[in-house]
């Protein structure tokens, strides 16, 4: 009877204690609220400003076209590059009190930079309903270079040919579709994927993003280097006159008719590599921690000395071979290798 009375006695006073617990936290709550509220209106916020953004109105400016160098700095703004209607650099572009852009020209350049004078309350507190995009179309026959550097904004390229093309955004994806540059081609993206089709670079191309896939569809360049993290690589008719590296970690890796005149390298960590009809001159290397590494290979397999190691898999390869003209690397652990050579 004792303990059945102490356990009845002991509930309430658990009861009690939560209860007690809730009071003091909405008090300290109501607190904390009110001095909030006073620090903001002492300062001299007013509660009032708690709404929507003013809109933007629309610009649009027009420039002779001598092939100058075109930078733009960003923030939270969609970017469109396109292709111009006629022979001039047109540029439309959103602007409003707080948020404008300061523009340079020169002979050689064209610059737009984005002036953002919203306080610390005001960036908390102001809901923007408004999406707006600054465009830029070039001319068909642009022989500049293009930087564009935003964050919070989806960046697309599309039918421009250009000497040089830098894209950069933050948690958001790039695409370039149908671009030719006669010099390098630079990708940059944090949590948001990259996706280049249709697209020449006479120069390197450069991808790289994190927490985001990157996707190559009918893509040439020099030299290509892929490198992203917690995402998957999807390549398809790539090819290089040089080296092909794509590095990840957390994701798989797809590989469809990609060549390299140099090594080709695909590697990744807790993924598996698969691979159609891949071919180098040189050398393929193919790494995998966690994942299997299995696909086809255009070539004899004598034209090959083989490296291939594996654990905890089976392997259809030689582990040690060599007298062929070109090098075949191939390492994972907790997975299979398994490769096939086509003769051509």
């Amino acid at each position: 009877m004792e303990t059945e009375n102490n356990q009845t006695t002991v509930k309430p006073l658990k009861n009690k204690k939560l209860l007690y617990t809730a009071i003091v936290g909405v008090i300290l709550f109501c607190i904390g609220a009110a001095l909030f509220v006073g620090g903001m209106s002492a300062s001299g916020w007013d509660a009032k400003n708690l709404s929507v953004l003013p809109p933007y109105a629309e610009k649009s400016e027009e420039f002779e076209n001598l092939n100058q160098a075109f930078t733009l700095s960003d923030r939270n703004m969609r970017v469109h590059i396109g292709v111009s209607p006629d022979d001039k650099i047109r540029i439309t572009y959103f602007e409003r009190e707080k948020e404008f852009y300061t523009v340079t020209q020169s002979d050689t350049e064209i610059g737009f930079t984005k002036e953002w004078k919203y306080n610390m309350f005001e960036r908390m507190f102001f809901f923007d309903t408004q999406s707006p995009a600054f465009t830029l179309l070039l001319p068909a026959d642009y022989s500049g270079s293009v930087s564009v550097k935003t964050t919070n904004g989806t960046v697309k390229a599309e039918g421009i040919t250009c000497a040089r093309l830098s894209v950069e955004s933050t948690n958001a994806s790039i695409e370039s579709i149908r671009v030719t540059a006669t010099g390098e081609l630079s990708v940059y993206t944090t949590n948001g994927a990259a996706a280049i089709t249709d697209t020449v670079s006479a120069g390197n191309l450069s991808v790289r993003s994190s927490n985001g896939n990157i996707t190559l569809s009918n893509v040439s360049a020099a030299d290509i280097a892929l490198r992203t993290t917690n995402g998957r690589f999807t390549l398809s008719d790539v090819a290089a006159q040089g080296k092909i590296e794509a590095e990840t970690t957390n994701g798989n890796i797809t590989a469809e008719r990609v060549s390299a005149e140099g090594m080709l390298r695909l590697k990744t960590t807790n993924g598996n590599i698969n691979f159609v009809r891949i071919s180098t001159q040189a050398a393929v290397r193919l790494e995998s921690t966690n994942g299997s590494v299995q696909g086809s290979i255009l070539g004899a397999q004598s034209d090959f000395s083989i490296t291939s190691r594996t654990t905890n898999g089976a392997n259809n390869l030689p582990t040690g071979t060599s007298g062929g003209a070109k090098n075949l690397n191939v390492r994972t652990s907790n997975g299979r290798i398994s490769i096939e050579f086509i003769a051509v």
